[in-house]
């Protein structure tokens, strides 16, 4: 008969330097100065996600399926905002490309329009994201 051992949290390792960090939904690998480096769960609504940390335990690459089936791929600067995001819609997988300054805001969005077109979006005088097209036309 196989025997179960059922426990909150496991901890495999110094829980002050290098260790593995395990609970129900997530496992966390630390370092030898007890900072997360690999984070690996099953979020709330089931959606998996998976991140590499730095030397300072911040989240730099992050990717993941949301609930609604998208993809993603962001990585983050090291104040841990997202600065490149890639991501494949969950219809169509339609692939988008953001780009975001310092503070997190949208520079553009490269992806496909709806009909299947390249397509360039910019932050508008709203903050919305508007169509941009290049102001010159091409002559051949």
């Amino acid at each position: 008969m196989p025997k179960t051992l059922t426990v909150d949290e496991l901890i495999v390792g110094d829980a002050s330097g290098q260790h593995l960090r395990f609970t129900s939904n997530e496992l966390y690998a630390h370092d030898k100065n007890g900072r997360p480096r690999i984070h690996l769960m099953i979020e709330n609504g089931g959606s998996p996600y998976f991140a590499l940390h730095d030397g300072n335990g911040n989240a730099r690459i992050a990717l993941g399926v949301d609930v609604d089936g998208s993809t993603y791929l962001t990585l983050y600067d090291g104040n841990h905002t997202p600065r490149l995001e890639l991501k494949l819609d969950p219809d169509d997988s339609t692939p988008s490309f953001t780009v975001s300054d310092s503070a997190g805001q949208p520079l553009f969005i490269l992806g496909l329009d709806h009909t299947g077109k390249i397509a360039l979006a910019i932050p508008g005088d709203n903050h919305d994201l508007v169509p941009w097209v290049p102001p010159f036309e091409i002559v051949a």
